[in-house]
């Protein structure tokens, strides 16, 4: 995930690290590293003016960091699902977190608390293949 200004890169993955790159010489250089979650870190998303980075994991697990220092800033409650997106709204006065049951809590940024939980339907099975099939004679 590449930080607003270009400068930085932050990845992640199954060991279950954040690591900082810096972009601005002719190599990219690690420049910091953290152990973030308890399982894979799933999704990374920054604030748009740079200063947070908002965390999940397969431990269904959101964290915020500050973003210059690596350091963790809040633990939001546990999720029911992984969460399989997040994104912050242009005016970084809102985080949405997606899950993979289709639900999506909105966060308001400022004390990170659940503004608002948005439910889709359940999963519904495709139809079997005979269902789906028929015999023409």
């Amino acid at each position: 995930m590449f930080h607003p200004s270009g400068k930085r890169l932050v990845c992640s993955g199954f060991d279950r690290t954040l690591r900082v790159w810096d972009l601005t010489g002719k190599e990219p250089v690690e420049v910091q590293s953290a152990i973030a979650h308890e399982d894979t870190v799933l999704r990374l998303a920054f604030s748009p003016d740079g200063s947070r980075l908002v965390t999940a994991s397969w431990d269904k697990a959101i964290k915020v960091w500050d973003a210059a220092r690596l350091e963790l800033l809040q633990v939001l409650p546990r999720q029911p699902d992984w969460v399989l997106s997040l994104g912050f709204s242009p005016d970084g006065a809102r985080l949405a977190a997606g899950r993979f049951d289709g639900s999506t809590s909105l966060y308001e940024t400022s004390k990170f608390s659940v503004a608002r939980d948005l439910v889709s339907p359940p999963f519904r099975e495709q139809a079997s293949l005979s269902q789906q099939t028929r015999i023409v004679e």
